[in-house]
């Protein structure tokens, strides 16, 4: 949990918090790793699908991490990205150029919401 991380990595969790891209906790792999490995991965899916349309689901850390590298975003941009559960982005690549069409979109959600009445 966070406030775990607090209590037994104080330095990281700080860290975390103000530049999350350059945080490593102890035994665990950097954002900035896990960014560059999505990222490649996410740019080699989409040469090789170049004109198609390609679905890649993730979490909400590989999200942030991945939309921060398609707008060129670094330090605490990683926290100003919202990302709830189900949520759907759109990126388009385009000679390995990419463009966020649409971000954090739950819209499609709303039918199966509990009725908030009953």
């Amino acid at each position: 949990t966070p406030e775990e991380a607090r209590t037994q990595y104080p330095e990281a969790f700080e860290t975390w918090v103000h530049t999350p891209l350059s945080t490593q906790f102890p035994q665990g792999e950097s954002l900035r790793r896990v960014q560059v490995r999505a990222w490649s991965t996410l740019d080699g899916v989409c040469s090789a699908h170049e004109g198609e349309t390609v679905a890649v689901v993730s979490h909400v850390v590989v999200n942030r991490a991945l939309i921060c590298a398609a707008l060129g975003l670094v330090g605490d941009a990683f926290w100003k990205i919202g990302q709830d559960n189900a949520a759907i982005n759109v990126l388009m690549a385009l000679h390995g150029r990419y463009r966020v069409l649409l971000l954090n979109d739950t819209c499609h959600l709303e039918s199966i919401a509990p009725d908030r009445e009953s």
